[in-house]
């Protein structure tokens, strides 16, 4: 009888070690796949924000440059009323139909 009780021990102990043992691994082994994961993630997280920095915005254009011809007169009729006339250096002249804030007058 106390052979048998030992001999019932000694399995048991085997078996728990068994049983610790793949529990570690299966923990092991999940602490892996999350570790995985996680960089995955940070990996496509730091692709996307590359990507995203590295195309180019569409900027507006100067409007002092693009806008402005080259030459501009300021011209008062015969009532006093200010205008604005611009040309291209040549003998023409032009009157704006509007203005832009960013034009003014002047």
């Amino acid at each position: 009888m106390v052979l048998k009780v030992n001999e019932f021990c000694e399995k048991s102990k085997e078996h728990s070690r068994i049983v610790v043992t793949s529990v570690t691994s299966t923990l092991r082994y999940t602490y892996t796949a999350i570790l995985s994961l996680l960089t995955n993630a940070v990996i496509i997280l730091s692709m996307a924000i590359i990507s995203e920095s590295s195309v180019p915005q569409p900027r507006a254009p100067n409007f002092q440059y693009f806008e402005r011809p080259k030459y501009r007169y300021p011209y008062y009729d015969e009532n006093g009323k200010g205008k604005l006339l611009y040309g291209y250096g040549g003998p023409d002249l032009y009157q704006y139909k509007s203005y832009s804030p960013l034009e003014g007058i002047h």
